[in-house]
């Protein structure tokens, strides 16, 4: 730029903010290396100093938001622009692998690059799974049937019994723990009578009609004189 011109971008486009070296209604232009660059405000095409992005429209969710700011789980790249000379237009993309699922733009994101891991390599679910955003927009992915227990599941025993009905609820009369189910009675049988066993160890045993049994988490030793009713002691564990 020399002497009067208000503009001096290098070249005689019409239409790009300056033409004969005289600034376009509506256009602003900043000296810069090799030509002036002349732009409109944001949401012109041109990514001008101040700005973060600016892809030229003013659509949400494409990663440049209305006020030319990138728009969270995008990466916005700037390239030289197709039409103006010295001048850069912006391009957005979402990087998959980064943790962030961007919503209408990739069917998951658990942080990584693995396939068969429930989320691909490409950011889209795997077969046989299904994908929930984390509190921190994170995928958690998970595939009832294999045995892992994953995500939200309540149990996956890999479908070894029906105990666990889609990973999220038990059986009546089974118990689940994680990836192992047993079945059982809905209640104890009545306590067994205890037997002498040496002088000092004594010992029962029960067991459900099914051959399955029930763990106990509390029992009762009462013990009484052998030769009549007297009760010697109460003995409660838990």
């Amino acid at each position: 730029r020399q002497g009067q011109e208000e503009c001096d971008d290098g070249n005689a486009v019409s239409g790009d903010g300056c033409a004969d070296c005289v600034v376009d209604v509506g256009f602003a232009c900043s000296v810069a290396a090799g030509g002036d660059i002349c732009s409109n405000g944001c949401r012109n095409g041109t990514k001008e100093e101040e700005e973060m992005c600016d892809d030229g429209n003013a659509i949400i969710g494409d990663g440049c938001d209305t006020k030319c700011e990138v728009e969270s789980g995008f990466l916005c790249a700037a390239t030289v622009h197709p039409t103006i000379p010295n001048a850069v237009h912006s391009n957005c993309s979402v990087p998959c692998g980064d943790g962030l699922r961007v919503q209408n733009q990739e069917e998951c994101d658990d942080g990584n690059a693995l396939d068969n891991d429930g989320c691909s390599s490409s950011c889209t679910v795997d077969s046989g799974f299904t994908c929930v955003a984390s509190a921190d927009q994170a995928s958690i992915c998970q595939k009832c049937g294999n045995g892992i227990l994953e995500g939200s599941e309540l149990c996956d025993d890999a479908a070894v019994s029906d105990a666990c009905v889609l990973c999220s609820s038990v059986k009546t009369g089974w118990r689940c723990s994680g990836v192992v189910c047993a079945a059982g009675p809905t209640q104890l049988p009545e306590a067994p009578v205890l037997g002498f066993e040496g002088e000092n160890t004594m010992q029962a045993q029960w067991v459900a009609s099914n051959g399955y049994g029930l763990p106990i988490i509390k029992y009762s030793i009462q013990i009484f004189n052998t030769t009549s009713t007297e009760l010697f002691r109460i003995m409660t564990v838990s």
